[in-house]
């Protein structure tokens, strides 16, 4: 049998549109210092800094007429230069001799994790077999039988759960200690990443390095046994500054060649599936949707064709007969910078479904995407909300946003353009004028019931609700009687002034408010909030 990638071609570019000049320009990568050094880190900051200041100098000239304009830009502009001041103190620390061997102090640990996970290596093995057994119960089901309507959505606790968990292990496939120096250290990685993904039941392909050097990493996550792909991206390396000036800056790219009608959207992220120059012989998407098609393909000629139950398993064997198989059902998700590269690929996918193969292969289903810093303008969101919504009979599908508190990525930036009172009361292109995708997850500890915006995907009215396979959620997690070295910081670590926003990103502690979340009453829904408190 031919295989699909191999007739597939590059993504097709849409709608042709008129170049145009902007005081921020793709950079040539090779005539820069190298990633992980201190000059690396230093370059970086001071080219945020020219483009981010040039910018808001020249919003005087180009916006007299608009004060208001003026005043947010040069406001963003001292508000991301004094945060990424602060992180880059950090990262040039951590980056010499002294700082560096305390850094590796304070990260040992058994597994040899990352930073990212190093202070609570338990993350990898908190999840309950039952709650891993329910998502995948619900993850290989039809779209169609999770009982979501156009205003009437399902938010499922048990499938966030095993998602944030995959996006925290993405993270190991930059392992800072090799097991073996005999091998190369990204096999190393992914053999770390494989053998926990095999204690949850599922395979491992690393997908691709997309992009270029400053890109995020992907990864698919599937079982033989089940209906469904895991597509995750890997976030936000804290000692990777490049990275963090990525997430907070604000050098924006026209992106109607590869997502019809989308206006301006994050360079840095956009250009992670489509990059301006291309270094290999495909498009990083082309490389993540072909690989998808080859893995579907394995699962569905992997195993007997029989139609599922309504559990999401396989038929008795006296059905083995029947030839009716259901589309492997794909969930996006992502952590961090890893939840902005996610939703290009997702708000692509959404418009071109040709792109996963033949009709009938794959089906696009929800994505859950935890700590998402911004990503398009107005005209970009409203675009991708007209895309979700489809005027067809088509179950719908659902973005979810996940944010943790006051998570210094996912609320540290305005976003005022997802409220259209506040949208047409600005200039297009104000700095406060810019939006995230998706419907947004407030979480909050029962037995208060967590929340839904600012910002919405879905059509005014609509209600929410977070739902799970399992008669009772198992407890929550406590860090009150934690005995690794990191328990001071897991206690209070969210509570310090300002630090505690970038604690708040953290995976740990996602997975510690998810934890504690819990499930709506019989003809509850969440209530819908104007801002980030």
């Amino acid at each position: 049998m031919a295989s699909f990638s191999q007739q597939g071609s590059s993504a097709e570019r849409g709608d042709k549109f008129k170049p145009f000049k902007s005081f921020s320009t793709p950079v040539d990568d090779s005539k820069t210092p190298p990633k992980g050094t201190v000059q690396g880190s230093i370059w970086n900051f001071l080219r945020f800094l020219f483009r981010t200041w040039g910018d808001a100098f020249m919003s005087v000239p180009h916006s007299w007429t608009d004060p208001t304009v003026i005043w947010t830009t040069f406001l963003y502009a001292r508000t991301t230069t004094v945060i990424l001041f602060f992180v880059l103190v950090l990262d040039v620390a951590i980056k010499l001799p002294r700082g560096r061997r305390l850094y590796e102090k304070l990260t040992e640990n058994k597994l040899g994790l990352t930073l990212v996970n190093s202070c609570y290596p338990e993350i990898f093995t908190h999840l309950q077999e039952e709650v891993s057994n329910a998502a995948f119960t619900t993850m290989s089901k039809r779209r169609a039988e999770n009982k979501s309507t156009t205003y009437d959505r399902n938010f499922d606790l048990d499938v966030a759960k095993l998602l944030l968990v995959i996006s925290a292990l993405m993270y190991e496939r930059q392992r800072p200690f090799p097991v073996n120096s005999d091998d190369p250290n990204a096999i190393i990685c992914d053999h770390f990443v494989a053998d926990i993904a095999q204690k949850y039941g599922l395979k491992y392909e690393p997908v691709t390095n997309v992009g270029s050097n400053s890109s995020a990493i992907c990864g698919a996550f599937f079982s033989l046994n089940h209906n469904f792909i895991i597509l995750a991206f890997k976030g936000t390396q804290p000692d990777d500054f490049n990275e963090w000036a990525t997430d907070f800056s604000c050098d924006w790219a026209v992106a109607p060649e590869f997502l019809r009608g989308y206006s301006r959207v994050h360079r840095g992220f956009y250009e992670a599936l489509f990059p301006s120059r291309l270094e290999k012989d495909k498009l990083p998407y082309d490389v993540i949707r072909l690989t998808l098609v080859e893995i579907a393909q394995r699962i569905r000629f992997g195993r007997p064709q029989t139609p599922p139950t309504s559990d999401g398993g396989d038929s008795p064997a006296s059905n083995r007969g029947l030839t009716e198989v259901h589309p492997i059902n794909v969930f996006v998700t992502g952590h961090s910078l890893g939840t902005a590269t996610a939703s290009m690929f997702y708000a692509r996918a959404i418009q071109r479904p040709g792109d996963l193969g033949p009709p009938g292969l794959i089906e696009l289903n929800d994505a859950y995407l935890f700590a998402t810093p911004i990503t398009v303008d107005v005209t970009s969101h409203a675009v991708f909300n007209g895309d979700m919504h489809p005027n067809s009979d088509e179950p719908p599908r659902t973005l979810w946003r996940i944010t943790n508190k006051r998570d210094i990525v996912a609320t540290g930036l305005p976003c005022f353009g997802e409220r259209e009172i506040f949208s047409s009361a600005s200039a297009p292109n104000s700095r406060l004028n810019f939006c995230h995708l998706g419907q947004e997850i407030q979480m909050r500890d029962a037995p208060e019931l967590s929340e839904q915006g600012p910002g919405t995907q879905l059509r005014g009215g609509s209600r929410v609700r977070i739902v799970s396979s399992l008669a009772s959620q198992p407890l929550g997690i406590n860090f009150k009687d934690y005995k690794g070295g990191w328990g001071v910081f897991l206690r209070y670590g969210e509570y310090i002034p300002f630090f505690g926003r970038m604690a708040q990103h953290c995976p740990v502690f996602y997975l510690r408010s998810l934890s504690h979340m819990r499930i709506t009453w019989e003809n509850e829904s969440l209530k819908e909030v104007p801002f980030h408190w």
